[in-house]
């Protein structure tokens, strides 16, 4: 796999993703968002360049079924071949025309929007592993919000701006030769103003916040610029562990400044399309990512996976 930008067979790079390259992303975390991070953490420098295996390789496809699908076939090419393959390679696709959301759900993603695969080598301890899904949230989050500044994050890593969801993750694991991956796929809706009649009313695209088209590739770059920040502030904690309220990792600190959720009323289901199980109050994040439900006859419950619906 060559590091840099290149699209599948012989078709060249589509013009919006012309200036989406390893080295634009690399300048980009060393610079622009490095001198944001100077002011949040005294070793801001050592943390980027900890996270500069994001989009280290670039793959982008016109149009594919799935980015899943596509990074589970350039693995299994690696270890067909026996070559290395490149930690934190990216796949930005076009349109995705089978794309999946939690639940197998179908993922609208047409032309317009931002169609990421992440593949990250199974490096973190399992502590920081769990936080992942937090991680990829809040650089998402923080990306979104320097278009539209409502943004703000549901739990687990939902993003959502002016109520309805602009932006979706998902983290599944891979092993292939040998070697433990995580596979992210990272959902944004930018240019994109269609979507279908049943969520017509909960979606949202950036331009449609904020009223204008946006620069697909550049808003990639500052995405994976702050995925780079967020990744390596788990590995690390993993090298030097922090001094934080309550034990809170700062990736979960982050979280917990984003959010609108502690203190909201909810429904949880381990998959709302089956069902609601029960009401509760969101009440604190834990270290470890998951969240604690005050219900109505006041015990807690603890929650490490599922969705909630604002109630």
């Amino acid at each position: 796999m060559r590091s840099d930008t290149h699209s599948s067979g012989s078709e060249t790079v589509p013009a919006a993703w012309a200036g989406l390259t390893p080295a634009a992303v690399r300048e980009h975390a060393l610079g622009r968002e490095l001198a944001l991070r100077r002011g949040e953490h005294p070793h801001a420098e050592r943390i980027i360049r900890r996270g500069l295996i994001v989009g280290s390789a670039i793959v982008v496809e016109r149009a594919i079924p799935s980015g899943f699908a596509r990074v589970r076939e350039l693995l299994a090419a690696a270890e067909r071949e026996g070559r290395s393959f490149p930690d934190g390679l990216a796949v930005v696709a076009e349109e995705l025309s089978s794309g999946r959301g939690r639940f197998r759900r179908a993922w609208h993603a047409p032309s317009g929007g931002i169609w990421l695969t992440l593949a990250l080598s199974g490096s973190l301890t399992d502590a920081s592993a769990r936080l992942l899904p937090l991680a990829a949230g809040v650089a998402v989050c923080e990306a979104v919000r320097e278009i539209a500044g409502d943004a703000c994050l549901k739990w687990v890593n939902d993003v959502m701006v002016g109520g309805r969801k602009c932006a979706g993750i998902l983290i599944e694991s891979e092993r292939r030769g040998g070697e433990d991956f995580f596979i992210a796929g990272i959902g944004v809706n930018v240019n994109n103003r269609e979507f279908p009649p049943e969520i017509e009313d909960t979606a949202i695209s950036l331009a449609q916040a904020c009223g204008r088209d946006l620069d697909l590739s550049a808003f990639a770059v500052s995405l994976m610029g702050k995925l780079a920040w967020n990744i390596g502030l788990l590995h690390d904690y993993d090298e030097v562990p922090a001094s934080m309220p309550e034990g809170m990792p700062p990736v979960a600190v982050r979280w917990l400044a984003l959010s609108d959720t502690i203190g909201r009323r909810v429904a949880f289901a381990h998959d709302l399309d089956r069902g609601v199980m029960y009401e509760a109050v969101a009440e604190s994040l834990a270290p470890d990512g998951s969240i604690n439900l005050r219900l109505d006859d006041g015990s807690l419950v603890n929650e490490v996976s599922g969705e909630l619906r604002y109630l």
